[in-house]
């Protein structure tokens, strides 16, 4: 496995032929490398001002740097543009120095306004300047495109000097393999038993394709110009690509979120939160893309997360606000349970009362106001437990709620998920294999003997939790896979959910030794993520400080700082497609392949390219979603909660990682 970043643009030479990075010394006048103040005219872009810097990497071969600050191209909304240009240089047949780089035309945003990406825009714009050298080093260049005769600069530069010891710009967007190359035996068994996703009419055109048969799956990590948009939060820039709307628009994403503080993002996101998105009734919901209220199926599981967010909040700042909406969602989760009127079954999620929709019951009684979805489920369960332990947790003891919790963390005993042994009737089939132990019924058990101070329930809880079998689980990270590029996307969030209830739970109890295997499971849950970016798994075990390899460590903290760095600030409104770049590739595996559907669903297809937060557009929640997504959005300015930023914003927090001024 190649574990060294390499430069995304490194993508682009594949199958194309490389960008020539020497200078050929026959028959040519070599340019000396330096710094130069440069200024001049772009037909598309107008005048500009700027700098060039050539610098010797050795071997003959020259860096070529090209920085241009707009004179008359501004952002939408007022910021001024830039734009860094990385290449190299080569010489012509008569031996004129030449300067080339190539500007990428499509990247992922599909459209803007009017403005749209074609199979024209796949490939990126190769640009070639030719170089005439005058008196005192100065430079007279004129660039132009092959592919686009409109496309005509001519700049003049005047030398300053050698160059210092760091280059003037670094383009600092690589990608990484995420897993080694599959051995053959392991790589002839997969395409045997994904035969039938070859024939598909959108696969089929993939399979010659030599990446694709090498299946090997990729990370990118963006980390351009960070500094620069704190530096410079009135300004974007362009890099490496064409100036129009859309690399203005992908350009603004990266801008708006590096040059915000994390405390400025929580701010944003909490108060959007408290005032948009948790109603009255305290289920965290969405909102149509004309602002009216709109259900969220899954947010049985999102508001429990969001309830540890709040009690977190509380303990560090005290904020008052925090226990209201805390208590908002205490009341919604014991609602689940309360407004099915079956004991063994709860709320998927809940709404407020209004038309007929799809499988929505009408509350009755006290509930007459709301209605609830059917299928409670392993799932929902995870937010149902922490969202109740974030009330016990954070809530003060002379709550009137805390009574009412400790009577429906007994009721929880009743419930299909959590009863032990699961009733034979009225609950459908379990979500895991009975041969396989769970360890709901455990949870569940710890935190009735918790709030009932009944230690004979906690006895019966690490009972459980004891098995050998979920020993093993937890000391092979408790959950999380990924293999040649196939995992358990939502199921790798589930797993943290589980393992911040289980943590809590278990630092309660006498039991150390289960409690470390536990925390210790964290780290190896990130480990088996690492290669993927997955800031809230690092950020978990790097709060926790199980990772007794400082390197990994450092790693895993790293890691979730640019989690924190990169979430979008707003969620963006454009549409994402990756497949209008010219190198993207069809991954030769479907996600989710124990579904068994990937005949039937094209929501199975992904690409071979993993792309991180800055890069895809992000609905209700981020962290149940894999890397490797194809298409995303458009979505509406302030559609969707921000659950997602707070759960790693508050990890991050309370493990450590950052302070409140960060």
């Amino acid at each position: 496995m190649q574990n060294a970043w390499m430069s995304r643009r490194r993508r682009w030479l594949t199958g194309s032929g490389a960008l020539v990075l020497s200078l050929a010394l026959a028959g040519c006048n070599p340019i000396t490398p330096g710094e130069w103040q440069a200024s001049g005219s772009d037909a598309e872009v107008g005048g500009y001002t700027g700098q060039l810097e050539i610098r010797d990497l050795g071997g003959g071969n020259l860096q070529v740097i090209r920085l241009a600050t707009l004179a008359d191209v501004t952002h939408p909304d007022g910021r001024a543009v830039d734009t860094a240009w990385t290449g190299g240089a080569a010489a012509s047949s008569t031996g004129q120095p030449l300067l080339q780089f190539k500007l990428t035309r499509a990247d992922f945003v599909t459209q803007v306004g009017s403005l749209t990406r074609g199979e024209a825009d796949k490939n990126p714009l190769a640009v070639t300047g030719a170089v005439t050298l005058g008196a005192d080093n100065a430079l007279t260049i004129h660039y132009s495109a092959d592919d686009d005769p409109s496309f005509s600069i001519d700049e003049s530069a005047t030398y300053l000097g050698p160059t210092a010891a760091d280059p003037i710009f670094t383009d600092d967007d690589v990608v990484a393999e995420s897993h080694p190359e599959p051995p053959q035996f392991i790589h002839d068994f997969l395409f045997q038993l994904f035969a039938t996703y070859y024939v598909l009419p959108d696969v089929a055109p993939w399979v010659p394709n030599p990446e694709f048969q090498r299946a090997v799956h990729y990370v990118e990590r963006e980390h351009t110009d960070f500094q620069y948009y704190r530096d410079n939060p009135d300004r974007l820039r362009v890099v490496n690509k064409v100036v129009d709307a859309i690399s203005q628009a992908e350009t603004e994403i990266r801008a708006n979120a590096f040059r915000a503080t994390f405390h400025d993002k929580a701010d944003y996101y909490q108060d959007q939160l408290s005032t948009r998105f948790l109603p009255s009734f305290g289920m965290v919901e969405n909102r149509t893309p004309s602002g009216d209220p709109q259900p969220d199926g899954d947010s049985g599981l999102w508001t429990g997360e969001y309830g540890w967010t709040q009690a977190q909040r509380y303990r560090a700042t005290g904020d008052p606000q925090a226990l209201t909406d805390l208590r908002k969602v205490v009341r919604a989760m014991m609602t689940l349970m309360d407004i099915t009127g079956d004991p063994q079954n709860f709320a998927r999620t809940l709404r407020a009362a209004g038309p007929p929709l799809d499988n929505w019951v009408r509350g009755t009684g006290d509930f007459s106001d709301l209605d609830w979805l059917p299928g409670g489920n392993n799932d929902m369960g995870h937010g149902l437990i922490l969202g109740l332990i974030a009330g016990w947790d954070a809530l003060p003891a002379d709550d009137p709620l805390r009574p009412e919790i400790a009577a429906h963390a007994q009721g929880l005993l009743s419930l299909c998920e959590f009863a032990n042994p699961r009733p034979s009737t009225g609950c459908g089939d379990p979500d895991n294999p009975t041969i396989f132990p769970d360890g709901d019924p455990g949870e569940a058990l710890i935190f009735a003997g918790i709030t009932a101070n009944d230690p004979s329930q906690i006895d019966a809880g690490l009972a459980i939790l004891n098995n050998p079998l979920l020993i093993l689980y937890a000391d092979t990270g408790g959950g999380p896979i990924y293999i040649y590029g196939i995992s358990d996307w939502s199921g790798n969030n589930l797993t943290l959910v589980g393992h911040i209830t289980q943590q809590w739970l278990l630092a309660r109890t006498s039991d150390a030794n289960l409690n470390q295997v536990w925390r210790y499971a964290s780290g190896v849950a990130w480990k088996t993520l690492s290669t993927l970016e997955m800031p809230v798994h690092a950020a978990l075990a790097a709060g926790l400080g199980v990772l007794t390899d400082p390197n990994d460590q450092a790693a895993a903290t790293d890691q979730a700082i640019w989690g924190l760095r990169s979430f979008p600030f707003p969620k963006h409104p454009y549409p994402v497609d990756h497949r209008i770049r010219g190198d993207w590739v069809l991954s030769p595996f479907p996600a989710l392949p124990w579904k068994l559907d990937w005949t039937t669903d094209p929501g199975r297809e992904q690409g071979l390219f993993g792309h991180g937060v800055l890069e895809t557009s992000i609905d209700n929640y981020r962290w149940n979603a894999g890397p490797f997504d194809i298409a995303a959005g458009p979505v509406a300015p302030d559609q969707y909660p921000g659950v997602d930023y707070l759960f790693l914003y508050w990890m991050a927090r309370s493990g450590g990682l950052i302070g409140a001024s960060d």
